[in-house]
Protein backbone atom coordinates (compact mmCIF):
# COMPACT_ATOMS: atom_id res chain seq x y z
CA UNK A 1 0.00 0.00 0.00
CA UNK A 2 1.32 3.40 -1.02
CA UNK A 3 1.24 7.13 -0.54
CA UNK A 4 -0.06 8.41 -3.89
CA UNK A 5 0.65 11.98 -5.05
CA UNK A 6 -2.06 13.06 -7.49
CA UNK A 7 -1.46 15.99 -9.83
CA UNK A 8 1.21 18.64 -10.22
CA UNK A 9 0.59 20.46 -6.93
CA UNK A 10 1.05 17.27 -4.91
CA UNK A 11 4.02 16.17 -6.98
CA UNK A 12 5.80 19.49 -6.38
CA UNK A 13 6.66 18.09 -2.96
CA UNK A 14 7.51 14.52 -3.99
CA UNK A 15 11.24 14.86 -3.30
CA UNK A 16 10.54 16.26 0.18
CA UNK A 17 8.13 13.44 1.03
CA UNK A 18 10.52 10.76 -0.25
CA UNK A 19 13.43 12.29 1.65
CA UNK A 20 11.50 12.56 4.90
CA UNK A 21 10.13 9.01 4.69
CA UNK A 22 13.55 7.60 3.83
CA UNK A 23 12.19 4.71 1.76
CA UNK A 24 10.26 3.24 4.71
CA UNK A 25 6.89 3.91 3.06
CA UNK A 26 6.42 3.54 -0.72
CA UNK A 27 5.58 6.75 -2.57
CA UNK A 28 4.02 6.87 -6.03
CA UNK A 29 2.70 9.60 -8.32
CA UNK A 30 0.07 9.90 -11.03
CA UNK A 31 -1.51 12.48 -13.30
CA UNK A 32 -5.24 12.15 -13.86
CA UNK A 33 -4.85 12.89 -17.57
CA UNK A 34 -2.44 9.98 -18.07
CA UNK A 35 -3.74 8.12 -21.15
CA UNK A 36 -2.95 4.77 -19.49
CA UNK A 37 -6.20 4.58 -17.55
CA UNK A 38 -5.53 1.07 -16.31
CA UNK A 39 -2.26 2.16 -14.72
CA UNK A 40 -3.99 5.16 -13.12
CA UNK A 41 -6.73 2.92 -11.72
CA UNK A 42 -4.17 0.46 -10.35
CA UNK A 43 -2.35 3.22 -8.49
CA UNK A 44 -5.56 4.52 -6.94
CA UNK A 45 -6.54 0.97 -5.96
CA UNK A 46 -3.25 0.50 -4.11
CA UNK A 47 -3.29 3.84 -2.27
CA UNK A 48 -3.63 3.89 1.49
CA UNK A 49 -3.04 7.66 1.49
CA UNK A 50 -3.73 10.08 -1.34
CA UNK A 51 -2.22 13.56 -1.50
CA UNK A 52 -4.40 15.76 -3.70
CA UNK A 53 -6.10 19.16 -3.47
CA UNK A 54 -9.26 17.58 -4.90
CA UNK A 55 -11.28 14.39 -4.66
CA UNK A 56 -14.29 13.78 -6.87
CA UNK A 57 -16.77 11.00 -7.50
CA UNK A 58 -15.34 10.37 -10.96
CA UNK A 59 -11.89 9.56 -9.57
CA UNK A 60 -10.84 5.91 -9.88
CA UNK A 61 -11.90 3.65 -7.02
CA UNK A 62 -9.60 3.70 -4.00
CA UNK A 63 -10.94 0.96 -1.69
CA UNK A 64 -7.85 0.92 0.56
CA UNK A 65 -7.87 4.67 1.16
CA UNK A 66 -7.57 5.67 4.82
CA UNK A 67 -6.45 9.29 4.48
CA UNK A 68 -6.84 12.05 1.93
CA UNK A 69 -4.26 14.76 2.52
CA UNK A 70 -4.84 18.11 0.84
CA UNK A 71 -1.43 19.71 0.13
CA UNK A 72 -3.12 23.05 0.76
CA UNK A 73 -5.55 24.69 3.18
CA UNK A 74 -8.76 24.90 1.14
CA UNK A 75 -11.23 22.03 1.13
CA UNK A 76 -13.73 23.36 -1.40
CA UNK A 77 -12.52 20.99 -4.17
CA UNK A 78 -13.16 17.85 -2.10
CA UNK A 79 -16.41 15.93 -2.52
CA UNK A 80 -16.59 14.44 0.95
CA UNK A 81 -19.53 12.19 0.05
CA UNK A 82 -17.36 10.52 -2.61
CA UNK A 83 -14.69 9.40 -0.13
CA UNK A 84 -14.57 5.73 0.88
CA UNK A 85 -16.19 5.18 4.30
CA UNK A 86 -13.82 5.86 7.19
CA UNK A 87 -11.45 8.07 5.22
CA UNK A 88 -9.88 10.83 7.27
CA UNK A 89 -9.03 14.18 5.69
CA UNK A 90 -6.14 16.43 6.65
CA UNK A 91 -4.98 19.75 5.28
CA UNK A 92 -1.90 21.90 5.71
CA UNK A 93 -1.24 25.61 5.96
CA UNK A 94 2.24 27.22 5.93
CA UNK A 95 1.26 29.55 3.07
CA UNK A 96 0.76 32.51 5.38
CA UNK A 97 4.37 33.69 5.03
CA UNK A 98 4.31 34.05 1.25
CA UNK A 99 0.77 35.43 1.19
CA UNK A 100 1.60 37.92 3.92
CA UNK A 101 4.50 39.21 1.83
CA UNK A 102 2.31 39.31 -1.30
CA UNK A 103 -0.41 41.35 0.42
CA UNK A 104 2.12 43.79 1.82
CA UNK A 105 3.65 44.17 -1.66
CA UNK A 106 0.19 45.00 -3.03
CA UNK A 107 -0.37 47.56 -0.30
CA UNK A 108 3.03 49.18 -0.85
CA UNK A 109 2.46 49.27 -4.60
CA UNK A 110 -0.75 51.21 -4.11
CA UNK A 111 1.03 54.04 -2.30
CA UNK A 112 4.48 53.99 -3.95
CA UNK A 113 4.04 52.27 -7.36
CA UNK A 114 7.80 51.95 -7.67
CA UNK A 115 7.70 50.14 -11.02
CA UNK A 116 5.61 52.85 -12.69
CA UNK A 117 7.80 55.64 -11.34
CA UNK A 118 10.93 53.80 -12.49
CA UNK A 119 9.53 53.17 -15.99
CA UNK A 120 8.52 56.80 -16.37
CA UNK A 121 11.98 58.04 -15.39
CA UNK A 122 13.94 55.43 -17.40
CA UNK A 123 11.86 55.69 -20.58
CA UNK A 124 11.94 59.46 -20.96
CA UNK A 125 14.16 60.77 -18.16
CA UNK A 126 10.97 62.38 -16.93
CA UNK A 127 11.58 64.41 -13.78
CA UNK A 128 7.96 65.23 -13.00
CA UNK A 129 7.90 63.15 -9.80
CA UNK A 130 10.68 65.10 -8.10
CA UNK A 131 9.85 67.74 -5.46
CA UNK A 132 12.54 69.93 -7.07
CA UNK A 133 10.01 70.62 -9.82
CA UNK A 134 6.96 70.86 -7.60
CA UNK A 135 5.78 67.25 -7.88
CA UNK A 136 2.71 66.22 -5.87
CA UNK A 137 3.35 64.06 -2.81
CA UNK A 138 2.53 60.35 -2.71
CA UNK A 139 0.70 58.44 -0.02
CA UNK A 140 2.11 56.44 2.89
CA UNK A 141 1.05 53.19 4.48
CA UNK A 142 1.46 54.81 7.88
CA UNK A 143 -1.93 55.86 9.17
CA UNK A 144 -3.88 53.66 6.75
CA UNK A 145 -6.47 51.12 7.95
CA UNK A 146 -6.57 47.47 6.87
CA UNK A 147 -9.80 45.52 7.38
CA UNK A 148 -9.27 41.76 7.24
CA UNK A 149 -12.36 39.71 6.38
CA UNK A 150 -11.41 36.59 8.31
CA UNK A 151 -8.55 36.57 10.77
CA UNK A 152 -6.93 33.15 10.62
CA UNK A 153 -3.32 32.41 9.77
CA UNK A 154 -3.36 34.65 6.69
CA UNK A 155 -5.03 37.64 8.31
CA UNK A 156 -2.70 37.37 11.28
CA UNK A 157 0.39 37.08 9.07
CA UNK A 158 -0.62 40.20 7.16
CA UNK A 159 -1.24 42.06 10.41
CA UNK A 160 2.22 41.11 11.72
CA UNK A 161 3.81 42.58 8.59
CA UNK A 162 1.59 45.64 8.15
CA UNK A 163 1.54 46.93 11.73
CA UNK A 164 5.26 47.89 11.79
CA UNK A 165 4.47 50.19 8.84
CA UNK A 166 2.00 52.08 11.02
CA UNK A 167 -1.13 50.42 9.60
CA UNK A 168 -4.20 50.17 11.83
CA UNK A 169 -5.51 46.58 11.89
CA UNK A 170 -9.22 45.81 12.03
CA UNK A 171 -10.81 42.41 11.53
CA UNK A 172 -14.17 40.70 11.27
CA UNK A 173 -14.47 36.98 11.84
CA UNK A 174 -17.18 34.39 12.30
CA UNK A 175 -16.21 33.86 15.95
CA UNK A 176 -14.48 36.91 17.48
CA UNK A 177 -12.04 35.85 20.21
CA UNK A 178 -8.60 36.61 21.58
CA UNK A 179 -6.03 36.37 18.77
CA UNK A 180 -2.40 37.28 18.18
CA UNK A 181 -1.57 39.84 17.01
CA UNK A 182 -4.55 41.53 18.61
CA UNK A 183 -6.38 43.74 16.08
CA UNK A 184 -7.04 47.36 16.96
CA UNK A 185 -10.69 46.48 16.46
CA UNK A 186 -12.43 43.13 16.04
CA UNK A 187 -16.07 42.24 15.44
CA UNK A 188 -18.30 39.60 13.89
CA UNK A 189 -19.38 39.36 10.27
CA UNK A 190 -22.55 41.28 11.15
CA UNK A 191 -20.42 44.42 11.69
CA UNK A 192 -18.69 44.17 8.32
CA UNK A 193 -20.67 46.82 6.47
CA UNK A 194 -20.26 49.50 9.11
CA UNK A 195 -16.50 48.87 9.37
CA UNK A 196 -15.77 48.75 5.64
CA UNK A 197 -16.29 52.48 5.17
CA UNK A 198 -13.22 53.27 7.30
CA UNK A 199 -10.86 50.84 5.53
CA UNK A 200 -8.20 51.88 3.03
CA UNK A 201 -7.49 48.20 2.30
CA UNK A 202 -10.05 45.39 2.47
CA UNK A 203 -8.44 41.95 2.63
CA UNK A 204 -10.48 38.85 1.79
CA UNK A 205 -8.91 36.14 3.95
CA UNK A 206 -11.76 33.86 5.00
CA UNK A 207 -12.55 30.32 3.81
CA UNK A 208 -15.05 29.64 1.05
CA UNK A 209 -18.13 27.84 2.34
CA UNK A 210 -21.92 28.12 2.17
CA UNK A 211 -21.86 31.14 4.48
CA UNK A 212 -19.18 33.09 2.64
CA UNK A 213 -19.91 32.34 -1.04
CA UNK A 214 -20.78 35.67 -2.70
CA UNK A 215 -20.79 37.21 0.81
CA UNK A 216 -18.88 40.26 -0.40
CA UNK A 217 -21.78 41.50 -2.46
CA UNK A 218 -22.88 44.71 -4.17
CA UNK A 219 -23.86 46.30 -0.85
CA UNK A 220 -20.46 45.67 0.77
CA UNK A 221 -18.60 46.78 -2.34
CA UNK A 222 -20.74 49.91 -2.36
CA UNK A 223 -19.83 50.60 1.27
CA UNK A 224 -16.10 50.82 0.46
CA UNK A 225 -14.55 54.29 0.33
CA UNK A 226 -13.82 55.49 -3.24
CA UNK A 227 -10.05 55.24 -2.72
CA UNK A 228 -10.06 51.80 -1.08
CA UNK A 229 -8.20 48.78 -2.47
CA UNK A 230 -9.71 45.27 -2.36
CA UNK A 231 -7.19 42.45 -1.98
CA UNK A 232 -8.44 38.88 -2.49
CA UNK A 233 -6.08 36.02 -1.62
CA UNK A 234 -8.80 33.66 -0.37
CA UNK A 235 -11.25 32.47 -3.02
CA UNK A 236 -12.71 34.37 -5.97
CA UNK A 237 -16.24 33.18 -5.31
CA UNK A 238 -16.37 34.93 -1.94
CA UNK A 239 -16.75 38.18 -3.93
CA UNK A 240 -19.65 38.95 -6.26
CA UNK A 241 -17.98 38.92 -9.68
CA UNK A 242 -19.95 41.41 -11.78
CA UNK A 243 -20.53 43.99 -9.01
CA UNK A 244 -16.78 44.05 -8.31
CA UNK A 245 -15.95 44.50 -11.98
CA UNK A 246 -18.51 47.28 -12.36
CA UNK A 247 -17.22 49.13 -9.30
CA UNK A 248 -13.65 48.97 -10.61
CA UNK A 249 -14.54 49.84 -14.20
CA UNK A 250 -16.60 52.81 -13.09
CA UNK A 251 -13.99 54.03 -10.62
CA UNK A 252 -16.26 53.66 -7.60
CA UNK A 253 -13.42 52.02 -5.65
CA UNK A 254 -9.72 52.70 -5.96
CA UNK A 255 -8.53 49.35 -7.23
CA UNK A 256 -8.02 45.66 -6.56
CA UNK A 257 -5.27 43.11 -6.17
CA UNK A 258 -6.73 39.78 -7.26
CA UNK A 259 -4.95 36.46 -6.89
CA UNK A 260 -7.97 34.15 -6.70
CA UNK A 261 -10.62 33.66 -9.36
CA UNK A 262 -14.00 32.33 -10.39
CA UNK A 263 -12.75 29.93 -13.07
CA UNK A 264 -9.60 27.83 -13.30
CA UNK A 265 -7.76 25.72 -15.87
CA UNK A 266 -7.41 21.98 -15.64
CA UNK A 267 -4.73 19.73 -17.08
CA UNK A 268 -7.23 18.87 -19.82
CA UNK A 269 -8.22 22.49 -20.55
CA UNK A 270 -5.61 25.14 -19.82
CA UNK A 271 -7.13 27.86 -22.00
CA UNK A 272 -9.53 29.23 -19.40
CA UNK A 273 -10.30 32.87 -18.66
CA UNK A 274 -10.27 33.51 -14.90
CA UNK A 275 -13.50 35.48 -15.01
CA UNK A 276 -16.47 36.20 -17.22
CA UNK A 277 -15.59 39.89 -16.76
CA UNK A 278 -12.50 41.42 -18.42
CA UNK A 279 -10.61 42.49 -15.28
CA UNK A 280 -7.41 42.30 -17.37
CA UNK A 281 -8.49 45.41 -19.29
CA UNK A 282 -8.61 47.59 -16.15
CA UNK A 283 -5.65 49.76 -15.20
CA UNK A 284 -6.65 49.77 -11.52
CA UNK A 285 -6.43 45.98 -11.20
CA UNK A 286 -3.34 43.92 -10.37
CA UNK A 287 -4.00 40.27 -11.18
CA UNK A 288 -1.98 37.10 -10.63
CA UNK A 289 -2.83 33.42 -11.29
CA UNK A 290 -3.43 32.18 -7.71
CA UNK A 291 0.26 32.12 -6.84
CA UNK A 292 0.49 34.46 -3.83
CA UNK A 293 1.65 31.70 -1.49
CA UNK A 294 3.61 29.57 -3.96
CA UNK A 295 7.14 30.03 -2.61
CA UNK A 296 10.21 27.85 -2.32
CA UNK A 297 9.87 27.79 1.47
CA UNK A 298 6.24 26.70 1.22
CA UNK A 299 7.05 23.40 -0.49
CA UNK A 300 9.53 22.38 2.19
CA UNK A 301 7.28 23.35 5.11
CA UNK A 302 4.09 21.83 3.75
CA UNK A 303 5.43 18.52 2.57
CA UNK A 304 7.37 17.86 5.75
CA UNK A 305 3.95 17.87 7.44
CA UNK A 306 2.48 15.65 4.71
CA UNK A 307 5.34 13.18 5.23
CA UNK A 308 4.91 13.26 9.01
CA UNK A 309 1.23 12.48 8.60
CA UNK A 310 2.11 9.55 6.32
CA UNK A 311 4.44 8.23 9.01
CA UNK A 312 1.72 8.66 11.64
CA UNK A 313 -0.90 6.95 9.49
CA UNK A 314 1.25 3.88 8.90
CA UNK A 315 2.24 3.84 12.59
CA UNK A 316 -1.34 4.12 13.81
CA UNK A 317 -0.79 7.48 15.53
CA UNK A 318 -2.98 10.60 15.71
CA UNK A 319 -2.82 12.84 12.65
CA UNK A 320 -1.88 16.51 12.34
CA UNK A 321 -4.56 18.95 11.09
CA UNK A 322 -7.34 16.38 10.80
CA UNK A 323 -10.39 18.27 9.55
CA UNK A 324 -12.70 15.35 8.75
CA UNK A 325 -14.22 13.75 10.65
CA UNK A 326 -13.93 16.60 13.13
CA UNK A 327 -12.19 15.63 16.36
Amino acid sequence: MTVLLVGSVAQAGQSVVERELGGKIPVDAVMLNDPDKEAVAAKFAAARMIVSPAYRAEFPSSPKLEMLHAPNAGLDSIEFDALPPGTRVCNVFEHHIGIGEYVLAGMLRSVIDLDARSRKFKDGLNWEDTPRLGAPTRGELSGKTLLSIGYGTIGQAVAERARPFGVRIEAVTRTPRAMTPKPDKMAGYDSMKQMIGDADFVLIACPLNDETEAMFDVDLIGAMKPSAILINVARGKIVAEKPLYDALAQGRIGGAVLDTWWDYPTTENQNVKPSACPFWDLDNVVMTPHCSGWTDGLIERRFKIVAENARRLFAGEDLINQVFPEL
